[in-house]
């Protein structure tokens, strides 16, 4: 009984090991694609991009890219912003000319 149940765990500690590699490196491709376009489109525009940099803990993820700071901590996701749900420093108007959003008309 102890040594099939000891089996078992092994089993499971080996397929957790090799899932998490996967979505370590799924995650290292999803930043590494994203930078790549970011920096393409900016070269196409004359400028350069800032890179998007994910950083990965226990049970958390943080997302930067600019002013654009994301974090995950368990389930609860956070933006350090106090007036809703724009980057941190950023307004309406900073927010639409770095990503070259146009005003829209008036209704």
């Amino acid at each position: 009984g102890a040594q099939a149940f000891e089996g078992m765990m092994d089993g499971h500690i080996e397929e957790s090991k090799r899932l998490r590699d996967e979505l370590n490196g799924i995650q290292r491709r999803f930043i590494a694609d994203v930078n790549s376009g970011l920096s393409k489109a900016a070269r196409k525009g004359g400028g350069k991009a800032d890179s998007v940099r994910l950083v990965v803990e226990d049970k958390s993820e943080r997302l930067t890219w600019g002013l654009v700071d994301i974090s995950r901590k368990g389930n609860q996701f956070t933006l350090p912003d106090e007036g809703g749900s724009l980057p941190y420093g950023m307004t309406e108007a900073s927010w639409r000319k770095k990503f070259a959003f146009k005003t829209p008309a008036a209704p």
